[in-house]
């Protein structure tokens, strides 16, 4: 049963419905619980430097555009160069390290030579690890042979791993000095997703595999990777100041040095990687269907009702099922959740991420080219896959509980 509060940014009265969002229909505050959390990343400040004018150009173009092209641009230029020039001063300042070793001369040399190369090796574009556990292609082959089939509906190669995450979101990254492409479940998204949406966010993500837009290519990509972890480096904590204000200061000052070549590397190579996300909705439509793939961008707002969700049985139940809960709370969505959801869909700032679109963009630009689904699965296949799914749930939603429980009794003092 619901009860009402009142908004701290207007005053009027708020209807409270326990396990989904709180917010204000007569302001909006609170309607995107995960925006101000966005709002603080780097990708969150490139879009609000860029503004709303830039977002709803691009939008423009792709809708202009016949056809999806990736065509040659002085950005692009500018992004290899940008790119050249942080990979040559990452191996400039291990070279300078190296030489300092090699000639030192006393205890002071090593120590100081030590710290530096300590330093140095941080500068190097970093090289993710293999995520671990990966899912085993023998345990789980339904999935991997959807991914198989996606691929050459493509024209793609096959991925090498996928693997399980606790997070509301679905990825393609590479990893590993081979650079093993993988492709990365968020479980809690794919608990509201029925079995031709799944397959449809997995062909969003094949299709960037295909596409192999820019920032997703190891020289630029790495590149800004590098330059963010040189900012998160030196950049403090806003919630943890250091008891030396001037070192405070200096490490502030630090980060927006740092902050300047990332924002121009991120200038350089934002318009292709928004293009590109549109691109991989229009691909995976090809395939797929543009009705799964829109229902399923839809879905991607319901990631706040799944923590909160996860809030209530970690405190509250611990004997339930996790992912079964949250698929009857979204079978029974209130009003007022209904009326949120809306409101995001057709704003023109609600993302599924920073580093994409706002999703009313690229529901707009799927309904301008609808499309039937070129590949159909077998029945066969779906039901095995929808098995693993099962099994995948049954073996993370303890863990998950486990992780919050202990987390609220930190927080709680406990």
């Amino acid at each position: 049963m619901s009860k009402a509060e009142r908004c701290p940014n207007c005053g009027a009265d708020l209807q409270v419905n326990p396990g989904f969002v709180t917010w204000c229909p007569a302001c909006n505050w609170n309607i995107d619980p995960d925006r101000a959390k966005e709002r603080r990343s780097l990708a969150g400040r490139l879009n609000r430097i860029l503004g709303q004018k830039s977002v709803d150009a691009l939008r423009s173009q792709v809708l202009a555009e016949p056809r999806m092209t990736y065509k040659w641009s002085w950005r692009i230029f500018a992004a290899y160069v940008f790119s050249a020039a942080v990979h040559l001063l990452s191996l400039y300042c291990y070279s300078r390290v190296v030489i300092h070793l090699y000639t030192m001369r006393t205890i002071g040399d090593l120590f100081f030579g030590m710290v530096f190369l300590i330093i140095s090796l941080n500068l190097f574009p970093p090289v993710r690890k293999l995520p671990k556990p990966l899912l085993d292609r023998r345990r789980y082959p339904a999935i991997y042979r959807v991914l198989d089939e996606l691929a050459a509906g493509l024209g793609a190669s096959k991925i090498d791993h996928v693997i399980a995450l606790r997070e509301y979101t679905a990825l393609l990254t590479t990893a590993g000095w081979r650079r093993r492409r993988i492709v990365g479940i968020g479980l809690p998204l794919f608990a509201t997703l029925a079995p031709d949406e799944k397959i449809a966010i997995l062909a969003h993500e094949m299709a960037h595999h295909a596409n192999r837009d820019i920032t997703r290519r190891w020289f630029v990509g790495s590149a800004w990777r590098t330059l963010a972890v040189w900012h998160n480096m030196v950049a403090p904590d806003p919630n943890n100041p250091t008891l030396w204000p001037r070192l405070y200061w200096v490490r502030v000052q630090l980060a927006k040095l740092v902050f300047w070549p990332w924002y121009l590397l991120g200038l350089s190579v934002w318009r292709e990687s928004q293009q590109a996300e549109y691109y991989a909705d229009r691909r995976a439509a090809e395939l797929v269907g543009t009705d799964p793939m829109r229902s399923s961008l839809q879905k991607f707002h319901l990631g706040p009702t799944f923590m909160l969700t996860v809030e209530r049985l970690a405190r509250f139940k611990f004997n339930r099922h996790l992912f079964e809960e949250f698929r009857s709370r979204i079978a029974h969505v209130p009003d007022m959740e209904k009326l949120r959801l809306d409101r995001l869909l057709h704003s023109e700032t609600a993302r599924a991420d920073t580093t994409h679109p706002p999703t009313a963009y690229r529901l707009d630009y799927l309904d301008s080219r609808p499309c039937l689904p070129a590949l159909r699965l077998s029945a066969t296949l779906v039901a095995e896959m929808e098995a693993e799914f099962a099994e995948l749930e049954r073996e993370m939603q303890n863990g998950l509980l486990d992780d919050y429980k202990a987390w609220y009794l930190e927080a709680a003092g406990r």
